[in-house]
């Protein structure tokens, strides 16, 4: 009985800290496998790349606890950039606070159509990503958008900028990393996320303001887009077209990758965060390989997410029996 109940506990742990001991895998085999993998230029790289792609992560994690999914982040990503460079010579203060407000925007513009408008969130964010990605290339003209370096010195020296032996995006991330999961562990609205993805209906009849909650979700999903999007026009300078093109799907990668389930109710930002790191780590060893194209990373992602959901199909199926 000893070793059944030793051996159902080791199950559980494996089936719920998935993203973990995968993260654990991935990095001594990095370790093993690429001498400059340990170098701290190179751990600063990753941290500084997984802290963008996590920040739109965390919003994605809210979305997708809610049962949803939000294609329009990487053109929110890519507008944010556009529009701070744009404003940049003139005062790149403003031009945060319209790329802020314009992602916000998007995101309530999103829920407003799911919510009162019953379209299924895949085609609503769908339509708001082809739309925005338009703007963007018009704002662009299809060139970069370089940033004024005069007036805007301090946004692009903030990204190399480090405290307490951290970059300072990475900071940033973690900040917002604490707030989520504040959030969705200690108030109402995060009670009321995991309520409406956990069961719709149920939560009309409890009284619950499911509306209210979509529409706050998808808003906080397009504010860490527009972050998310700053952090990258201050680490390259510049804002491009085709930023964040199908950083979307990287995103949901790192959510699923984490624990969260698609089909809502389930889920937390800390796995989000080991997700994050997960494809962070990939996409720099594909870079250390030197002979992998950036096309492997599509493809090694992919099997990562099909595993990940595999494993989460298993440990719906053998709770019941673990529980018992």
């Amino acid at each position: 009985m000893q070793k059944t109940s030793f051996f159902s506990k080791a199950q559980d742990f494996t089936y719920r800290n998935n993203a973990l001991i995968v993260l654990i895998v991935l990095l001594c085999f990095g370790l093993l496998r690429y001498p400059a993998f340990s170098s701290k230029n190179n751990i600063m790289n990753i941290l500084r790349q997984s802290s963008m792609l996590g920040t739109m992560a965390i919003g994605m994690t809210f979305v997708i606890i809610t049962a949803g999914t939000d294609l329009s982040v990487g053109s929110v990503f890519a507008l944010a950039g556009a529009i701070t460079a744009y404003f940049s010579p003139q005062s790149i203060i403003l031009g945060i606070a319209i790329a802020l407000l314009l992602a916000v925007l998007t995101g309530a513009f999103n829920g407003l159509l799911i919510a009162k408008c019953n379209v299924t969130p895949f085609v609503a964010t769908l339509c708001t990503m082809m739309a925005l990605r338009g703007v963007v290339h018009i704002m662009t003209n299809e060139r970069p958008i370089q940033l004024d370096r005069e007036m805007a010195g301090w946004f692009y020296e903030m990204s190399g900028k480090h405290f307490l032996f951290l970059p300072l995006l990475a900071w940033i991330f973690l900040v917002l990393l604490l707030v989520a999961w504040l959030i969705l562990r200690y108030t109402r609205f995060g009670r009321n996320v995991y309520a409406v993805g956990g069961n719709l209906e149920a939560s009309k009849m409890m009284g619950l303001s499911v509306s209210r909650t979509i529409i706050l979700t998808y808003s906080l999903s397009g504010l860490m887009a527009g972050i998310s999007g700053l952090m990258m026009c201050s680490r390259t300078g510049a804002a491009y077209p085709l930023a964040g093109n199908g950083w979307e799907m990287n995103a949901i990668a790192a959510v699923v990758l984490g624990g969260t389930m698609m089909s809502g109710g389930v889920g937390n930002v800390i796995g989000t965060f080991f997700g994050t790191l997960i494809i962070g780590c990939i996409s720099n060893m594909i870079n250390l390989e030197g002979t992998l194209g950036s096309s492997w990373q599509y493809i090694i992602n992919g099997m990562a997410l099909l595993i990940a959901v595999l494993l989460m199909q298993l440990q719906m199926i053998r709770r019941p029996k673990l529980n018992g």
